[in-house]
Protein backbone atom coordinates (compact mmCIF):
# COMPACT_ATOMS: atom_id res chain seq x y z
CA UNK A 1 0.00 0.00 0.00
CA UNK A 2 0.92 3.65 -0.78
CA UNK A 3 1.71 5.95 2.20
CA UNK A 4 -0.61 8.47 2.22
CA UNK A 5 0.82 12.29 1.90
CA UNK A 6 -0.92 13.95 4.71
CA UNK A 7 -2.45 17.34 3.90
CA UNK A 8 -0.24 20.32 3.95
CA UNK A 9 -1.59 22.89 6.66
CA UNK A 10 -2.35 26.35 5.33
CA UNK A 11 -0.25 28.94 6.44
CA UNK A 12 -2.37 31.06 9.02
CA UNK A 13 0.16 33.79 9.93
CA UNK A 14 -1.21 36.89 10.21
CA UNK A 15 -0.09 39.28 7.89
CA UNK A 16 2.44 41.85 9.15
CA UNK A 17 0.07 44.93 10.11
CA UNK A 18 1.47 48.66 9.60
CA UNK A 19 -0.26 51.47 11.17
CA UNK A 20 0.28 54.69 13.55
CA UNK A 21 -0.62 53.00 17.08
CA UNK A 22 1.88 50.27 16.07
CA UNK A 23 4.51 52.45 15.05
CA UNK A 24 3.91 54.93 18.34
CA UNK A 25 4.70 51.90 20.27
CA UNK A 26 7.55 50.94 18.57
CA UNK A 27 8.86 54.45 18.89
CA UNK A 28 8.34 54.22 22.81
CA UNK A 29 9.81 51.58 23.21
CA UNK A 30 6.60 49.11 23.49
CA UNK A 31 7.80 47.23 20.83
CA UNK A 32 6.37 43.50 22.34
CA UNK A 33 3.38 45.46 22.55
CA UNK A 34 3.45 46.58 19.21
CA UNK A 35 4.23 43.20 17.94
CA UNK A 36 2.10 41.15 20.03
CA UNK A 37 -1.36 39.61 18.37
CA UNK A 38 -4.68 40.30 19.22
CA UNK A 39 -6.02 37.27 20.09
CA UNK A 40 -4.68 33.46 20.48
CA UNK A 41 -6.15 30.21 19.30
CA UNK A 42 -8.10 28.50 22.20
CA UNK A 43 -10.19 25.04 21.96
CA UNK A 44 -13.44 26.35 20.40
CA UNK A 45 -12.61 29.78 19.30
CA UNK A 46 -10.30 32.76 19.93
CA UNK A 47 -9.90 33.66 23.07
CA UNK A 48 -8.74 37.27 24.05
CA UNK A 49 -5.49 37.92 25.34
CA UNK A 50 -4.81 40.70 27.93
CA UNK A 51 -1.55 42.84 26.18
CA UNK A 52 -0.23 43.11 29.91
CA UNK A 53 -0.45 38.96 30.82
CA UNK A 54 1.01 37.27 27.33
CA UNK A 55 2.27 37.99 24.15
CA UNK A 56 1.12 34.91 21.98
CA UNK A 57 2.19 31.77 21.32
CA UNK A 58 5.15 29.63 20.71
CA UNK A 59 5.27 26.25 20.00
CA UNK A 60 2.45 26.07 22.44
CA UNK A 61 4.15 27.74 25.70
CA UNK A 62 2.37 30.98 26.21
CA UNK A 63 4.82 33.70 26.36
CA UNK A 64 4.56 36.20 29.28
CA UNK A 65 5.10 39.97 27.88
CA UNK A 66 6.98 42.32 30.23
CA UNK A 67 7.69 45.70 29.18
CA UNK A 68 8.27 49.00 30.62
CA UNK A 69 7.86 52.46 29.56
CA UNK A 70 10.90 54.59 28.43
CA UNK A 71 9.82 58.48 29.52
CA UNK A 72 12.67 59.57 26.68
CA UNK A 73 11.24 57.66 23.68
CA UNK A 74 7.73 59.01 24.57
CA UNK A 75 8.91 62.61 24.28
CA UNK A 76 10.71 61.30 21.25
CA UNK A 77 7.41 60.15 19.53
CA UNK A 78 5.68 63.52 20.54
CA UNK A 79 8.67 65.34 19.04
CA UNK A 80 9.03 63.29 15.97
CA UNK A 81 4.55 63.93 16.28
CA UNK A 82 5.45 67.48 16.21
CA UNK A 83 8.07 67.63 13.41
CA UNK A 84 5.51 66.24 10.93
CA UNK A 85 2.84 68.67 12.04
CA UNK A 86 5.72 71.25 11.34
CA UNK A 87 6.58 69.79 7.85
CA UNK A 88 3.10 69.71 7.00
CA UNK A 89 2.85 73.42 7.59
CA UNK A 90 5.60 74.84 6.40
CA UNK A 91 4.68 73.41 2.81
CA UNK A 92 1.63 75.44 3.25
CA UNK A 93 4.02 78.79 2.25
CA UNK A 94 3.78 81.74 4.46
CA UNK A 95 0.37 82.29 4.86
CA UNK A 96 0.58 79.34 7.66
CA UNK A 97 2.31 81.88 9.94
CA UNK A 98 -0.29 84.10 10.81
CA UNK A 99 -2.92 81.26 10.09
CA UNK A 100 -1.42 79.16 13.22
CA UNK A 101 -0.71 82.56 15.19
CA UNK A 102 -4.59 83.12 14.87
CA UNK A 103 -5.53 79.48 15.30
CA UNK A 104 -3.67 79.42 18.81
CA UNK A 105 -4.92 83.02 20.26
CA UNK A 106 -8.04 81.25 19.86
CA UNK A 107 -7.90 78.32 20.73
CA UNK A 108 -6.45 79.51 24.01
CA UNK A 109 -9.12 82.21 24.18
CA UNK A 110 -12.04 79.69 23.96
CA UNK A 111 -10.07 77.14 26.53
CA UNK A 112 -9.77 79.89 28.96
CA UNK A 113 -13.28 81.03 28.69
CA UNK A 114 -14.46 77.69 28.99
CA UNK A 115 -12.62 76.87 32.37
CA UNK A 116 -13.97 80.10 33.61
CA UNK A 117 -17.79 79.23 32.83
CA UNK A 118 -17.83 76.30 33.99
CA UNK A 119 -15.27 75.95 36.88
CA UNK A 120 -14.50 79.88 38.11
CA UNK A 121 -17.98 81.46 37.50
CA UNK A 122 -20.30 78.19 39.33
CA UNK A 123 -21.62 78.17 41.96
CA UNK A 124 -23.60 75.07 43.75
CA UNK A 125 -27.36 75.49 44.15
CA UNK A 126 -26.68 74.23 47.85
CA UNK A 127 -24.63 77.84 48.10
CA UNK A 128 -27.75 79.39 46.95
CA UNK A 129 -30.62 78.24 48.79
CA UNK A 130 -28.40 78.51 51.63
CA UNK A 131 -28.38 82.28 51.13
CA UNK A 132 -31.89 82.20 50.03
CA UNK A 133 -32.81 80.41 53.73
CA UNK A 134 -30.71 83.51 55.68
CA UNK A 135 -33.18 86.01 53.58
CA UNK A 136 -36.03 84.68 54.13
CA UNK A 137 -35.36 84.35 57.87
CA UNK A 138 -34.05 88.12 57.98
CA UNK A 139 -30.31 87.23 59.01
CA UNK A 140 -28.90 89.35 56.49
CA UNK A 141 -25.59 89.58 58.26
CA UNK A 142 -25.71 86.22 58.06
CA UNK A 143 -26.43 86.13 54.58
CA UNK A 144 -23.40 88.89 53.70
CA UNK A 145 -21.03 86.76 55.03
CA UNK A 146 -21.97 83.87 52.98
CA UNK A 147 -22.08 85.23 50.01
CA UNK A 148 -18.29 87.20 50.83
CA UNK A 149 -16.67 83.94 49.53
CA UNK A 150 -18.66 83.97 46.77
CA UNK A 151 -17.98 87.36 44.99
CA UNK A 152 -16.37 86.49 42.28
CA UNK A 153 -19.15 84.74 40.40
CA UNK A 154 -21.77 86.64 38.62
CA UNK A 155 -24.51 84.99 41.06
CA UNK A 156 -22.46 85.57 44.21
CA UNK A 157 -21.65 89.36 43.17
CA UNK A 158 -25.40 89.76 42.29
CA UNK A 159 -26.41 88.74 46.01
CA UNK A 160 -23.95 90.79 47.84
CA UNK A 161 -24.70 93.67 46.01
CA UNK A 162 -28.31 93.21 46.96
CA UNK A 163 -27.61 92.29 50.49
CA UNK A 164 -25.45 95.69 50.75
CA UNK A 165 -29.01 97.47 49.64
CA UNK A 166 -31.50 95.35 51.43
CA UNK A 167 -31.96 98.18 53.98
CA UNK A 168 -32.89 100.76 51.41
CA UNK A 169 -35.57 101.87 49.34
CA UNK A 170 -37.15 98.97 46.73
CA UNK A 171 -36.01 101.15 43.43
CA UNK A 172 -32.87 101.66 44.96
CA UNK A 173 -32.28 98.12 45.17
CA UNK A 174 -33.33 97.39 42.05
CA UNK A 175 -30.98 99.82 40.45
CA UNK A 176 -28.14 98.38 42.37
CA UNK A 177 -28.90 94.82 41.07
CA UNK A 178 -29.48 95.88 37.65
CA UNK A 179 -26.38 97.60 37.50
CA UNK A 180 -24.14 94.79 39.37
CA UNK A 181 -25.80 92.21 36.69
CA UNK A 182 -25.29 94.09 33.69
CA UNK A 183 -21.23 95.12 34.48
CA UNK A 184 -20.74 91.44 34.15
CA UNK A 185 -21.95 90.90 30.55
CA UNK A 186 -18.88 93.07 29.69
CA UNK A 187 -16.60 90.09 31.88
CA UNK A 188 -18.54 87.50 30.19
CA UNK A 189 -18.15 88.66 26.76
CA UNK A 190 -14.50 88.97 26.70
CA UNK A 191 -12.47 87.47 24.27
CA UNK A 192 -15.51 87.26 22.37
CA UNK A 193 -14.49 89.84 19.82
CA UNK A 194 -10.98 87.96 19.19
CA UNK A 195 -12.57 84.48 18.72
CA UNK A 196 -15.44 86.01 16.39
CA UNK A 197 -12.24 88.30 14.25
CA UNK A 198 -10.41 84.73 13.43
CA UNK A 199 -13.35 83.01 12.40
CA UNK A 200 -14.03 85.47 9.77
CA UNK A 201 -10.44 86.19 9.29
CA UNK A 202 -9.05 82.52 8.83
CA UNK A 203 -10.75 81.72 5.70
CA UNK A 204 -9.57 84.82 3.98
CA UNK A 205 -5.67 84.10 5.08
CA UNK A 206 -6.28 80.90 3.72
CA UNK A 207 -7.79 82.42 0.28
CA UNK A 208 -4.69 84.42 0.49
CA UNK A 209 -2.47 81.44 0.16
CA UNK A 210 -4.36 79.57 -2.33
CA UNK A 211 -3.90 82.94 -4.61
CA UNK A 212 -0.04 82.70 -3.80
CA UNK A 213 0.03 79.42 -3.71
CA UNK A 214 -0.88 79.81 -7.29
CA UNK A 215 0.89 82.37 -8.39
CA UNK A 216 3.60 80.58 -7.62
CA UNK A 217 2.62 77.67 -9.58
CA UNK A 218 2.58 79.40 -12.83
CA UNK A 219 6.04 80.99 -11.96
CA UNK A 220 7.55 77.83 -12.26
CA UNK A 221 5.77 77.02 -15.10
CA UNK A 222 6.98 79.93 -16.96
CA UNK A 223 10.29 79.65 -15.53
CA UNK A 224 10.81 75.71 -16.16
CA UNK A 225 8.04 74.70 -18.30
CA UNK A 226 5.90 71.20 -18.04
CA UNK A 227 9.62 69.16 -18.29
CA UNK A 228 9.40 69.82 -14.22
CA UNK A 229 6.20 68.97 -12.93
CA UNK A 230 7.63 69.41 -9.36
CA UNK A 231 7.74 73.21 -9.86
CA UNK A 232 3.69 73.30 -9.97
CA UNK A 233 3.00 70.92 -7.70
CA UNK A 234 4.53 72.41 -5.21
CA UNK A 235 2.44 75.78 -5.28
CA UNK A 236 -0.85 73.62 -5.89
CA UNK A 237 -0.11 71.84 -2.68
CA UNK A 238 0.62 74.75 -0.91
CA UNK A 239 -2.66 76.74 -1.94
CA UNK A 240 -4.55 73.61 -0.71
CA UNK A 241 -3.04 73.20 2.41
CA UNK A 242 -3.61 76.99 3.06
CA UNK A 243 -7.31 76.86 1.82
CA UNK A 244 -7.57 73.67 4.08
CA UNK A 245 -5.89 74.95 7.39
CA UNK A 246 -8.37 78.40 7.31
CA UNK A 247 -10.88 76.06 7.03
CA UNK A 248 -10.20 74.16 9.96
CA UNK A 249 -9.67 77.09 11.80
CA UNK A 250 -12.57 78.89 11.03
CA UNK A 251 -15.01 75.51 11.62
CA UNK A 252 -13.02 74.94 15.18
CA UNK A 253 -13.53 78.44 16.14
CA UNK A 254 -17.21 78.94 15.09
CA UNK A 255 -18.22 75.61 17.23
CA UNK A 256 -16.43 77.06 20.24
CA UNK A 257 -17.66 80.48 20.23
CA UNK A 258 -21.83 79.06 19.24
CA UNK A 259 -20.92 77.20 22.18
CA UNK A 260 -19.55 80.35 24.66
CA UNK A 261 -22.42 82.13 23.67
CA UNK A 262 -25.46 79.77 24.89
CA UNK A 263 -23.30 79.86 28.13
CA UNK A 264 -23.22 83.75 28.35
CA UNK A 265 -27.33 83.62 27.45
CA UNK A 266 -27.55 81.23 29.97
CA UNK A 267 -25.65 83.27 32.73
CA UNK A 268 -27.40 86.45 31.58
CA UNK A 269 -30.89 84.70 32.23
CA UNK A 270 -29.59 82.96 35.49
CA UNK A 271 -28.67 86.73 37.29
CA UNK A 272 -32.22 87.93 36.18
CA UNK A 273 -34.08 85.11 37.84
CA UNK A 274 -31.55 85.45 40.85
CA UNK A 275 -32.54 89.43 40.51
CA UNK A 276 -36.11 88.77 40.20
CA UNK A 277 -36.89 86.32 43.53
CA UNK A 278 -34.31 88.38 45.51
CA UNK A 279 -36.67 91.55 44.53
CA UNK A 280 -39.78 89.13 45.33
CA UNK A 281 -37.92 87.95 48.82
CA UNK A 282 -37.89 91.50 49.65
CA UNK A 283 -41.21 92.82 49.38
CA UNK A 284 -42.35 89.74 50.71
CA UNK A 285 -40.62 90.72 53.95
CA UNK A 286 -41.92 93.95 53.61
CA UNK A 287 -45.75 92.75 53.38
CA UNK A 288 -45.04 90.45 56.67
CA UNK A 289 -43.79 94.26 58.65
CA UNK A 290 -46.97 96.17 57.09
CA UNK A 291 -49.01 93.34 58.36
CA UNK A 292 -47.77 93.02 61.74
Amino acid sequence: MGSTQRPRRKNLTRPKETGTLRTFLRNAGLAQLARAPRCQRGGRGFEPLSPLHSAGTDEGNSLRLSFWVDPKNIFRSFMSFFGSVFEYASRGGYMMIPLLISGCLAGGAILERLFLFHHSFRISQNFLQKAYAFMESAEIQQAQKHCASATHTPAGSVLHCALNYWNRPLDQMQLAIQNEAESWVFTLEKRMDLIDTVITAAPLMGLLGTITGMMASFQGLSEKGMHEPQAITGGVAEALIATATGLIIALVCLAGYNHLNAQIKEFIASLERLGGRLLVTRMEQERKKNLT
